[in-house]
């Protein structure tokens, strides 16, 4: 499994390099594909989005594709993820977005990948992961979110780490 789980993506050399390392091969010989589900449902100013997407494009990818996990049928999904040398889980909601992986049903394809791709993860895309996802809402007071995603509970996309976190210490 080689993954890189950040807070803000590919933001620095060091951070690069570190995937180029798991990658094995530079990144203009790389295909990504960036997951957006978890910044979706966030009504309002999207430029950040595009911001950070203009800077992963300008890394000098082979290929960049940006996919939605209900982006059309799961399996043209999967192919697009399975394509890929690196899946990129995009920041936003963590609660959005493992539930995104599971109700769209390309959870177990994600768990499969990670075996044979490299996972980088931004903020929520790194936190997906975690297997007290269902305890977050009530302990980082996220229950407003829950109910703003129309959730009555949460659950990670891949339970694999033993891990109460809070990201973005200090933010607003």
């Amino acid at each position: 499994m080689r993954m890189l789980l950040t807070s803000g993506g590919i933001a620095n050399e060091m951070i690069r390099d570190a995937l180029v390392d798991l990658l094995g091969k530079p990144l203009a010989d790389s295909r990504v594909v960036v997951v957006i589900d978890a910044i979706l449902g966030f009504p309002g100013d999207s430029s950040t989005l595009v911001d950070h997407l203009e800077g992963l494009r300008a890394l000098g990818w082979a290929e960049f594709d940006i996919a939605s996990l209900f982006a059309g049928p799961a399996s043209l999904v999967e192919s697009r993820l399975r394509s890929a040398d690196v899946i990129l889980g995009y920041g936003g909601s963590n609660l959005w977005a493992a539930h995104a992986w599971r109700a769209s049903g390309l959870a177990p394809v994600l768990a499969e990948l990670l075996e044979q791709k490299v996972y980088v993860g931004w903020s929520a895309g790194s936190m997906i992961f975690a297997r007290e996802l269902d305890r977050w809402p009530a302990a980082f007071d996220d229950l407003d979110e829950l109910a703003l995603f129309g959730l009555d509970d949460a659950a990670p996309a891949v339970a694999l780490f033993d891990w109460f976190f809070a990201g973005h210490l200090g933010a607003d």
